[in-house]
């Protein structure tokens, strides 16, 4: 049965990070229309004359991009280990680590998300207000990923646990 889990659990993190590239590298965080014209941008690239959250945005989707690299690795690992060994003791160390990174890239996507949802309101997009701005689906996607994280986070922590004595 712990393959099996260990098999979900893989199909989550490679969904989240599906969602994650998605969210991340398309312009559609920030969507503005004024009358006849209407407009979108992104996170990326970062630029340095942009408001601070913006950035604390970008470096916060960023970051939760580049911990999926470091899982894949340790749930590579852990799947070599589960499958040649079964769910040992030994391993449940592994899936801790696991949960761990879930549980870092949810916590920076959701506070991606916050620090735009607050500020985008505010936000005045070339010096005037007359712009109307709201939240993209680029955003939205962000958190569905989230969403995605954290249940990959309480399946690692399952596997730990029930399966891995």
């Amino acid at each position: 049965m712990s393959r099996v889990q260990v098999s979900i659990l893989g199909v989550l993190i490679l969904i989240s990070f599906v969602l994650t590239t998605i969210s991340t590298f398309t312009k559609y965080w920030i969507v503005w229309h004024n009358g006849l014209f209407k407009g979108h941008f992104g996170i990326v690239p970062f630029q340095s004359y942009e408001p601070g959250w913006l950035s604390t945005a970008s470096w916060c989707m960023f970051g939760a991009f580049g911990a999926f690299f470091p899982l894949f690795a340790l749930y590579a690992f852990s799947v070599f280990k589960v499958y040649r060994q079964g769910c040992s003791h030994g391993v449940r160390i592994n899936f801790f680590g696991i949960l761990i990174f879930c549980l870092l890239i949810a916590c920076l996507q959701v506070t991606a998300f916050t620090f735009t949802a607050i500020n985008v309101v505010n936000f005045k997009f070339w010096m005037t207000t007359v712009v109307n701005q709201s939240m993209g689906s680029s955003a939205f996607l962000a958190i569905i990923s989230a969403v995605v994280a954290c249940l990959a986070t309480a399946l690692a922590g399952n596997i730990a646990k029930r399966y891995c004595n």
